[in-house]
C-alpha cells in the first residue's frame, strides 16, 4: 500500500514523524510521503522510522500557490533541502510567522488572552498554522471543533484570517523543475480556502478539467487523484483528465491525526484501502529523473 500525502507534527498533524511512520505501517503501508507545510523538518526523522520498520519514505512537502482559479495546494516529491525549493521554503516560513503574529494580534485585540510563545509551546511544532489557533479556540471553550473554529474565526472573510504570501503556480513548478522535483496538484475536488472544507459538487467538473489542464501546460506533472474524500466519480473523472493530458495520478489520505478524525494512513474515509497503484512511484521517481 501507497499514501503520498501525510502530516505529522513537523506542521499541523498531531503526531510525530515517527508515529507517523508507525501507524502507515501498522496498516500496511510500504511507501509514504511525509508532506507537511512549508517544511521539511519531519522527514529526517521519518526516513530514520522508515528504515528500521521497512517503509520506504519519500522527502516531500505541501504548498499553497496561487493560480487563477485561486489559492490551491500542490504536493511536491523528492525534495532536498539544499535545493532552491528547499531555500524557498525557509523564506515561505518566515512569512507564515509573520502571518501567525498578525493573528494573534487579532484575537488579543478581541479580548483574548494568548500570545504565540503559548500557542508555539503547546503546540510542540515551530511550524504553526491555523489548526494550532482552531484547537486553542476549542480549548478556550470559543467552538466545539475545528471545523466550527474555520467557519467562524479562521476561514477566508472571516475576524482571524490573515492572507499569507505565496508563490505562484508558474513559480513554484520552475523551482522545483531545477530542483529535481516532481509536483502534484492536492485534492483538486476539496475547498481550498477553507481547512476541511465540503467537497465540490460535480457540476464544477468542468472547472477542474479547467484548472488540470492549464496546470499541465506550465509543467506540472500529476495529479492527486486516489484522496481520501474523493467519491468514486471524482476518481474516475481525475483518471480519465491524467490520461488525456499525460500525468501521473498519485494520492493519499491527508492524515493529520486526531485534527481530522476519521482519517488513517492508506485509507479512505471510508476505511477502504486508497487503491493506488504500484507503478505510481515507479513514476514520479523517472518523472524526478527526465529533470536530473
Amino acid at each position: 500500500m501507497i499514501d503520498l500525502h501525510l502530516h505529522s507534527t513537523a506542521s499541523d498533524g498531531t503526531e510525530p514523524p515517527n508515529s507517523v511512520v508507525a501507524i502507515a505501517a501498522a496498516n500496511g503501508c510500504t511507501t509514504i510521503a511525509l508532506t507537511d507545510h512549508d517544511t521539511l523538518a519531519g522527514v529526517a526523522p521519518a526516513q530514520e522510522a522508515g528504515i528500521k520498520l521497512g517503509v520506504q519514505v519519500i522527502s516531500a512537502v505541501e504548498v499553497s500557490v496561487r493560480a487563477p482559479s485561486g489559492s490551491i495546494h500542490c504536493l511536491v516529491y523528492f525534495v532536498q533541502a539544499d535545493s532552491p525549493l528547499g531555500l524557498e521554503l525557509v523564506q515561505l516560513r518566515g512569512f507564515r510567522e509573520d502571518r501567525n503574529r498578525e493573528i494573534i494580534d487579532r484575537m488579543r485585540s478581541d479580548g483574548l488572552d494568548v500570545d504565540y510563545e503559548t500557542i508555539r509551546s503547546q503546540a510542540a511544532t515551530d511550524n504553526l498554522g491555523r489548526p494550532h489557533f482552531a484547537t486553542y479556540l476549542i480549548e478556550t471553550g470559543r467552538v466545539a471543533s475545528v471545523q466550527e473554529a474555520f467557519d467562524l474565526y479562521l476561514g477566508k472573510g472571516q475576524r482571524y484570517y490573515v492572507s499569507k504570501s505565496q508563490l505562484d503556480a508558474s513559480q513554484l513548478i520552475e523551482l522545483a523543475r531545477i530542483s529535481g522535483s516532481v509536483v502534484s496538484l492536492a485534492h483538486p475536488f476539496r475547498d481550498m480556502d477553507s481547512y476541511g472544507g465540503q467537497l465540490r459538487p460535480p457540476h464544477q467538473m468542468d472547472a477542474a478539467r479547467k484548472l488540470v489542464k492549464d496546470l499541465a501546460s506550465v509543467g506540472y506533472q500529476a495529479v492527486e487523484t486516489y484522496y481520501s474524500m474523493h467519491t468514486l466519480q471524482e476518481t474516475k473523472f481525475l483518471l480519465h483528465l491524467c490520461d488525456e493530458f499525460g500525468l501521473i495520478p498519485t494520492g493519499g489520505s491527508d492524515y493529520h491525526g486526531s485534527i481530522k478524525p476519521g482519517l488513517q494512513p492508506g485509507m479512505r474515509s471510508n476505511g477502504e484501502p486508497l487503491g493506488i497503484p504500484n507503478d505510481v512511484v515507479d513514476r514520479l521517481v523517472r518523472a524526478r529523473d527526465a529533470l536530473l
